[in-house]
């Protein structure tokens, strides 16, 4: 089975995972890094908000680093702003 950036075979081994995402990950650790850790101190920030933080903020920023990882790996859209898309879709809000 040949490898094509972005397309996800169920029949892939825990090893070929591996490799495709030291690929798609090779130059462009630090935009990974920098989102993870925005993501954390979002988190920490929502979590000294009673409710409103874990209930109302929390699921949508989840989904947006949800889609700013989907968006790196297929497309390789390395933007943080694809993090707070889950604001965007109007489930929550």
């Amino acid at each position: 089975m040949e490898f094509v950036p972005g397309k996800f075979h169920s029949s892939v081994c825990r090893a070929d995972l591996k490799y495709r995402a030291r690929l798609a990950l090779s130059g462009r650790w630090s935009v990974v890094i920098l989102a993870v850790v925005v993501f954390a101190l979002i988190t920490l920030a929502c979590g000294m908000v009673p409710l409103v933080g874990p209930v109302l903020l929390m699921p949508p920023l989840a989904l947006g680093l949800d889609i700013f990882f989907l968006r790196f790996y297929r497309y390789g859209e390395n933007q943080i702003e694809n993090m707070f898309k889950g604001f965007d879709n109007g489930i929550f809000f």
